[in-house]
């Protein structure tokens, strides 16, 4: 739908919508990833709570290790079950899982620069108010 102004209106389905794109990891091989949901992160955040040992972990360690669970989520094909994370060869599952958060902080990094100029507009606003 377009609105007067010109700018197009998103539906819901443009927000549910999460397409697939492939991502070639150097020494790798390509992987398919999408965008974490909201649930993700969630049972990302769960299930790395169950990870042995992980209450005598330090807060940076519980953050990487929810943070590999949350890429885990992302990454389409090959999937990978929680026994074969768990069993995995380390270098090659940290490379894949790494790489798949890079990939994530710089598609936000694309969609934060595009809303740039709002932001700087409500932090000149926000000067203005105290």
């Amino acid at each position: 739908m377009v609105a007067l102004t010109g700018k197009i209106k998103i539906t819901s389905k443009d927000i549910l919508e999460n397409p697939e794109e492939d991502l070639d990891i150097p020494g790798i091989g390509l992987v398919k990833v999408r965008y974490p949901t909201t649930r993700d992160k969630m049972d990302a955040r769960i299930e790395a709570s169950k990870f042995p040992g992980y209450d005598s972990l330090s807060s940076p360690e519980k953050s990487v290790e929810i943070a590999r669970r949350v890429a885990l989520k992302m990454l389409v094909e090959p999937k990978i079950t929680e026994d074969e994370y768990m069993n995995s060869n380390d270098s090659k599952m940290s490379m894949i899982l790494d790489t798949i958060s890079m990939w994530y902080a710089v598609k936000l990094k694309e969609l934060n620069d595009k809303r740039q100029d709002l932001m700087n507009h409500f932090l000149e606003q926000m000067k203005g108010t105290s």
